[in-house]
This record gives structure tokens, C-alpha cells and sequence, in this order.
């Protein structure tokens, strides 16, 4: 490994498997950045094909700046974390090796923190169609006011669970509580929540799209399929005794259990409705069940009343909206239509 810039003001973790094809265009991104205060954490994750090299060449070019870790194979989790723990920051951020940034992506985001003494900063991303270059759909791109998890934790459910759009105060990562076995979906959303867990200072935004996520076949979301469904559970279960263990409030416990609607109930079960080895009947029932034995407060979330959705705006109102369908036992005909809306309309509909 070698040494990197000692303090610098954000490090990004960039995990990388098998991403010959695409790195160069993700690093050369980081190093185009406006702000020069930046550490770039490679983890190579056992990659067969010539990633290492790649990182190793960029490693030589600028030494100061972008930091190699070689480590066998262990999925993005394990990745991530590794190279969380090596970064050297004040905040860390998480680029996925096949999308890239825009050059005022570590300016504008160290500079919403700097103005707020903010613990997490959000920004916009652009959707891009990894084969045409076309911009599909921008989000999180609405002017958001901060705030604080202990103010009102439902207004997390509305922030969008993915690593590579934020930048994280690594003195909260360092509280964070680990997994015992992170799940095969839905990893950002647990990572999200255990950080929130732990976060005191504001949650702040900059709305503009600062993050391209490349969006191809071959994408975790659109390849899943029964054998899914447990680990992810388990995962979950994990999540809700470590917010025991540490005494989360009942509020933000009715938060992550309506998150858990939101992840299980809608979005996990939307994938598995492409599934060809899943019936997405009998997956619901199973749904249900958990979400009724571990998260039982999902029923009745005061963050899904007619009141606080319209107080909050359209995401909670869509999701009130799968919500009272679900309790309707009407989820299969709602997530037809949901992806017929997505796939044959084109629609784009996010919750």
C-alpha cells in the first residue's frame, strides 16, 4: 500500500473488481476534482483481469494522492470497509469503479459540510444509460433543508440509501456498529442507517448532480432471485438487534422498520417480480411475515399517515401509497403495473 497524503480533507474508497473496462474514466474523474485535498482509496478485491495494474499505474503517476489495497476476494462490503479503515480523511466518500463525478463533486460537498458542520452530505446524481451515454433521470436534485436524526428520524427514509452520492464525517464511522454478515442487497441502506445511528450534527444536501451512476444489464438489482431473499433477511434482523443493543429512540426504530417496508416490501420485491424462479405471491406472504415478526412497527409508522406524508412531500405519498396497497393484500397487481410502467412506459417512478 502506499503512503498517500497523511490528512487530507475527504478520502473516496473506490472497491474494484474485475473493472478493467471502466476505471481509468472513474479516477481520472477524482483526479480532475476542483478541491486538491483529496485521498483516493483503491481496493482491488481480487479482480482476474488487469484492474491492479491499472490502480498500480495511477498509484505511480500520482503517489500522493491515490492510495492500492490488495486483498483476495470478498465481496463490495468487505471492500468498502477495508478501505474505509485505510482511508485518512476527515470525511470519506464511496465511488462504485463504473461510475465517475463531476469535478466539483469533493468542492461543493466539503463545502455544504464546512458550512453546516454537517456529519453526512447528500448530493444529486444523474441515472446514465451505460451504452448510449444517455442522462436517464436526475434525483436528489430538489432543494432540501438539513437536519438532524434525533429532530425527526423519519425524514431518513427519504434519503436515497446509496454510498456514492454522500460524504461521511469518519469520526461517526468510527462508532458505527459492524454487521455480523452484510446482506446480498440492500448493504448501503444498513450501512446508512447504522451511521445515522450514530450521527449528532445536520444530515445536509447540494442538489445538483454531482454523481453519474451508470445504469447496465448487468446490475445487482435487475440479477436477483430467490436465494436472495434469506441473507437479506438476516441482515435485517441483524440491523434491528444492533438499534436494540444500542438504544435507539421508538422513533427511530419506527423509522428503520418503515425503511425496511420500503426496502422489503417494495423494492425487493419489485426485483424479485422479474424473477424467473420466484413467485411473487408466495415471496410477499414470506415478506409479510417478516416484517410482521421483526419490524412490526411498519403497520402502523406515524411517518405513513395521510398527515405526515403531506407534510413531507411526494416520496412519502408514493410510499403511502404501496403502503395501504400492501395492507390491502394488493402488491402483486400493484408491482405489474409498477413495472409495466417502468419497462414498457418508461416511466421512471422512485420511491
Amino acid at each position: 500500500m502506499s503512503a498517500g497524503k497523511a490528512t487530507p480533507a475527504l478520502s473516496v474508497v473506490v472497491p474494484c473488481y474485475n473493472a478493467e473496462r471502466t476505471l481509468a474514466r472513474c479516477l481520472d474523474s477524482l483526479l480532475a476534482q476542483t478541491a486538491d485535498d483529496l485521498q483516493v482509496v483503491c481496493v482491488n478485491d481480487g479482480s482476474s483481469d488487469g484492474t491492479l495494474a491499472i490502480i498500480r499505474t495511477y498509484v505511480e503517476r500520482e503517489p500522493e494522492r491515490i492510495v492500492c489495497i490488495d486483498i483476495p476476494n470478498g465481496g463490495s462490503w468487505n471492500a468498502r470497509m477495508t478501505g474505509m479503515h485505510a482511508a485518512t480523511g476527515a470525511y470519506v466518500g464511496f465511488l462504485d469503479s463504473d461510475d465517475y463525478v463531476e469535478p466539483t463533486f469533493a468542492e461543493h460537498l466539503l463545502a455544504k459540510a464546512e458550512e453546516l458542520d454537517a456529519d453526512m452530505v447528500v448530493c444529486g446524481y444523474s441515472r446514465v444509460n451505460e451504452e448510449t451515454g444517455e442522462v436517464l433521470a436526475q434525483e436528489m436534485c430538489v432543494e432540501r433543508e438539513a437536519f438532524c436524526v434525533a429532530d425527526d428520524p423519519g425524514l431518513t427514509i427519504a434519503v436515497n440509501s446509496a454510498m456514492w452520492n454522500k460524504i461521511y464525517r469518519t469520526s461517526v464511522l468510527a462508532k458505527m456498529a459492524s454487521l455480523p454478515a452484510p446482506p446480498p442487497v440492500a448493504e448501503d441502506f444498513l450501512f446508512e442507517v447504522l451511521f445515522f445511528l450514530e450521527s449528532t450534527r445536520p444530515i445536509a444536501f447540494v442538489a445538483e448532480p454531482l454523481v453519474n451512476y451508470l445504469v447496465h444489464p448487468n446490475s445487482l438489482m435487475t440479477n436477483i432471485g430467490q436465494a436472495t431473499i434469506e441473507p437479506t433477511y438476516r441482515a435485517m434482523r441483524d440491523a434491528r438487534q444492533i438499534l436494540t443493543e444500542r438504544h435507539a429512540t421508538s422513533e427511530f426504530i419506527e423509522a428503520f422498520d418503515t425503511s425496511v417496508f420500503l426496502h422489503l416490501g417494495v423494492s425487493l420485491n419489485h426485483a424479485l417480480s422479474g424473477a424467473p424462479d420466484v413467485n411473487l405471491g408466495e415471496a410477499i406472504k414470506g415478506c409479510t411475515a417478516f416484517l410482521d415478526a421483526t419490524c412490526p412497527l411498519w403497520r402502523r409508522s406515524r411517518y405513513l399517515t395521510a398527515r405526515y406524508a403531506a407534510a413531507h412531500g411526494a416520496s412519502y405519498q408514493r410510499l403511502r401509497i404501496a403502503w395501504l396497497a400492501y395492507k390491502m393484500g394488493l402488491m402483486v397487481p400493484f408491482l405489474k403495473t409498477y413495472r409495466f410502467a417502468i419497462t414498457t412506459l418508461g416511466i421512471n417512478i422512485k420511491w
